[in-house]
């Protein structure tokens, strides 16, 4: 779910081919009291980001990863197509830099790295920020925060084992530590899917 701040508008994106109920995108205009689908010719989706003036969606639907953009939810153009057609769950602003960052996970094409995008222009185009090794089906980065202080906080799958509260910017030392830089964060064990982390702007990180 994603709200435009200028008008008010929420959009979702809904449903998955896996669990039997057919995707698609709503938007409300209304606080949410009524919903209309819009863009029905887009792929499954895993992530809807409103941005001023504009949408983006990634897609996770198998053998489409990609990522499009809309500035009036009725028409819509491709912005990035990442090799091998990876999941796209994440999409989020830096609000100190302004940047977008977009992450993609591996999917079952066997992608064997996790890839983090980042754009400047309000997700017209799209750079690689940062690679990092999965070699397991459907690992890399499993959710994103919102930014503080300058830093993006995830948790990231590699090869089955779980890091929690990892952290990364674009040019500053010590991305994927906590708090200085000094390693990702293993919990050692297994707490099963995680879906978004959000952090408090006023924490000690």
């Amino acid at each position: 779910v994603s709200v435009d701040r200028a008008t008010g508008a929420v959009y979702a994106a809904v449903g998955d081919y896996g669990w039997g109920a057919a995707p698609a995108i709503i938007k409300s205009t209304d606080g949410g009291q009524t919903w209309n689908q819009i863009l029905s010719t887009l792929p499954q989706l895993g992530h809807v980001y409103a941005g001023p003036g504009y949408r983006l969606f990634t897609t996770d639907a198998v053998g489409e990863g990609a990522m499009y953009r809309s500035t009036d939810d009725l028409t819509y153009s491709l912005v990035l197509s990442p090799p091998n057609a990876p999941n796209g769950f994440n999409i989020e602003r830096d609000s100190t830099t302004g940047l977008l960052y977009a992450a993609f996970n591996n999917s079952n094409t066997t992608l064997p790295v996790t890839l983090m995008y980042v754009s400047a222009d309000e997700g017209l185009t799209w750079t690689i920020g940062d690679i990092r090794p999965v070699n397991t089906n459907n690992n890399g980065v499993s959710n994103m925060s919102n930014s503080v202080n300058g830093w993006l906080y995830f948790n990231y799958i590699s090869s089955g084992v779980f890091y929690y509260g990892v952290r990364y910017a674009v040019g500053k030392v010590g991305s994927y530590g906590l708090p200085s830089g000094s390693g990702a964060i293993d919990t050692g064990a297994n707490l099963g899917d995680a879906y978004k982390v959000a952090l408090d702007p006023g924490s000690a990180f």
